[in-house]
């Protein structure tokens, strides 16, 4: 049923469980409540996937489990579930420490009244429901993001093997052919001065050709991996900007996946 709240009740003293169902049956209209009587009768009905539970109604003190490790293991059996503490505890420095553990509303027993019971369940299900599909959204942007990096990776690798494949080797096809020209018998001198320069002008052609294509995406990374890579960067930098550069690398390197590597 729609906007029905499953309520699992975790409470070892029967007059407290009553009281708090009957502050629910006053306040919400669409309501499910189970009770459980100690932490491990919570946790098999957690370990239920069926069961569905939208908030769990905590008390600390069980019998056999209590206090600050009790919230620990609650918060990590429910997950996504928004755990609301009902205690008699009135040591406040103790209800922020629990709210940074994770426990999404903190209240106490003799404050109790069924408005604000009901507002706790509300706002707590209403935040991990925001809270989840802030999740999901985030997660789908991260995977979007990384569709497209890889896209964009893809097209850089491509460009780069074009641009030292076939435009690579017709510069290297037009240098042998000028130091063929060179070879020729009765080749005047003025010639082979042109020729030489010219072959000079293609061997910078190249260079840069080879430059090019791996700032686009280094060999490297793939034939010899991301650290020989990055000292072939450093040296280009100290290369292109006359800056004194160092790099130091751990002889005992980690490893890391490739997508990692490029991004790196």
């Amino acid at each position: 049923m729609e906007n029905e709240h499953n309520i699992l009740v975790v409470e070892d003293n029967l007059g407290d469980f009553e009281l708090i169902d009957d502050f629910i049956v006053e306040q919400l209209k669409f309501y499910k409540i189970t009770h459980a009587k100690s932490y491990k009768e919570a946790e098999a009905m957690l370990n239920i996937t069926t069961n569905n539970f939208t908030v769990v109604l905590l008390d600390l003190s069980l019998p056999d489990h209590s206090g600050e490790k009790l919230i620990h293991d609650m918060m990590s059996l429910c997950k996504n579930i928004p755990v609301v503490v009902l205690t008699g505890y009135t040591d406040f420095a103790f209800g922020v420490k629990s709210l940074g553990m994770g426990v999404a509303d903190y209240l106490l027993k003799e404050d109790l009244n069924g408005t604000l019971l009901f507002k706790s369940i509300v706002y707590s299900t209403e935040r991990k429901k925001i809270s989840r599909e802030l999740e999901e959204s985030e997660k789908r942007i991260r995977n979007f993001a990384n569709q497209l990096n890889k896209a964009l990776e893809e097209e850089r690798s491509q460009i780069a093997r074009e641009i030292h494949d076939e435009f690579g080797q017709q510069l290297v096809g037009l240098k042998m052919s000028l130091s063929t020209l060179k070879r020729q018998n009765g080749i005047s001198t003025e010639t082979i001065d042109v020729v030489n320069s010219l072959m000079a002008d293609v061997n910078v052609s190249i260079e840069m050709v080879r430059r090019i294509a791996n700032e686009l995406r280094p060999v490297l990374i793939d034939k010899l991996g991301l650290f020989v890579a990055l000292e072939w960067l450093v040296n280009e930098f100290e290369k292109k900007t006359g800056i004194k550069s160092r790099i130091d690398i751990e002889s005992k390197q980690k490893q890391f996946n490739k997508a990692v590597e490029i991004n790196i």
